[in-house]
C-alpha cells in the first residue's frame, strides 16, 4: 500500500517503517527512554528520546479531546504519526538500519 506521506506530516517522506503492534502500551514517559539508531552496527544516533509536545500520545489526546470527527475520526488499522523523538537522522549509505526505543521495541529496514 502507498500511504499519502506528504499529507500525513507535511514533510513529504518517502515512506514509513512501522514495527509490530505494542499491547499494552508501556506506562512510562517516552522522554526518559534511550533512542538508538544504527546502520550496520555503526551508531548514527544515541540519546534520550525528546518529543517537542512532551510525548507522542499528546497530539493524539489533543485530537481526541477536541470532540467530533472533522478529519474522519480514528479507524482500526490507521497509521498515525505523532512527530519525531530523535529528529531527522540522515542515512549516509546502503545498509541495515535498526532504530530502537528502550523498553518499547525496535524496527529494522534494509536500504539497498
Amino acid at each position: 500500500a502507498h500511504y499519502p506521506t506528504a499529507l500525513s506530516d507535511c514533510l513529504a517522506n518517502v515512506g514509513y517503517v512501522t514495527g509490530a503492534e505494542t499491547h499494552p502500551w508501556p506506562n512510562f514517559d517516552i522522554n526518559t527512554r534511550r533512542c538508538t539508531v544504527t546502520l550496520d552496527g555503526e551508531v548514527l544516533f544515541d540519546a534520550l528520546s525528546t518529543h517537542t509536545m512532551g510525548g507522542p500520545m499528546a497530539p493524539l489526546a489533543g485530537y481526541a479531546n477536541t470532540g467530533g470527527d472533522h478529519l474522519g475520526g480514528f479507524r482500526a488499522g490507521q497509521v498515525v504519526t505523532t512527530g519525531s523523538i530523535c529528529g531527522v537522522v540522515p542515512v549516509p549509505r546502503k545498509g541495515r538500519l535498526v532504530a530502537t526505543i528502550e523498553g518499547l521495541g525496535s524496527v529494522t529496514i534494509d536500504f539497498v
